[in-house]
């Protein structure tokens, strides 16, 4: 027993196992955090991933997005999730490498204006 609570009731250590916590997770998901071309630290990239993971957003809208590495993270993080979102990158000179995208498996439909 780790105590009592503010009602009296004991305070227990559970085994996590025991409950469902949601989907699994595929690790090998998080291998863009290492790969993707952004000017972002580790802990940043995580971050970002974990953001978009909790939040399940439908959209997202990026402005400026040079290599487009935070966006592989977010388009990574929204295919984990399943949610079938959309990501709407705006960039007047974009320099996204074609190899990282097909890199990363992410189906990327683009549109000039």
């Amino acid at each position: 027993m780790l105590g009592t609570g503010p009602d009296g009731t004991a305070l227990r250590l559970t085994d996590v196992t025991d409950h469902d916590h949601g989907a699994d997770f595929d690790l090998s998901s998080l291998d863009v955090i290492a790969s993707a071309p952004a000017w972002l630290t580790t802990a940043e990239r995580l971050i970002l991933f974990t953001l978009i993971y909790s939040l399940r957003p439908k959209r997202y809208l990026e402005i400026g997005i040079l290599y487009g590495g935070a966006s592989l993270i977010v388009s990574r993080a929204m295919d984990t999730i399943g949610s079938g979102g959309r990501l709407i990158l705006v960039d007047a000179k974009p320099q996204v490498s074609d190899e990282d995208w097909q890199a990363s498996g992410v189906k990327l439909k683009t549109s000039n204006f």
